[in-house]
């Protein structure tokens, strides 16, 4: 799955204050991490597998460009709270 990663302004080092705008895997991540957790806040039964594939359900297809072909284009959406 695809996430947002680039320009991300995150809280930093040497201050409570202090941010920085990065980009990469480790932008990413909290942001599938998050929508993982609301998925398992709001269904608590469901396994990893399960909330793996409410992740890839409610993801968007074909909305990122550029990918190599061997990668999933699915791109990261929490719908959870779409009426």
């Amino acid at each position: 799955i695809n996430a947002p990663g680039v320009s991300i302004t995150a809280a930093w080092v040497r201050t409570d204050t202090a941010t920085n705008t990065i980009s990469g895997t480790s932008m990413a991540c909290p942001h599938v991490a998050g929508v993982s957790a609301q998925i398992r806040g709001r269904y608590p039964a469901l396994s990893t597998s399960e909330v793996t594939d409410v992740v890839l359900c409610l993801a968007t297809t074909g909305a990122v460009s550029g990918l190599r072909t061997d990668t999933v284009n699915k791109l990261l959406f929490n719908g959870l709270n779409s009426p």
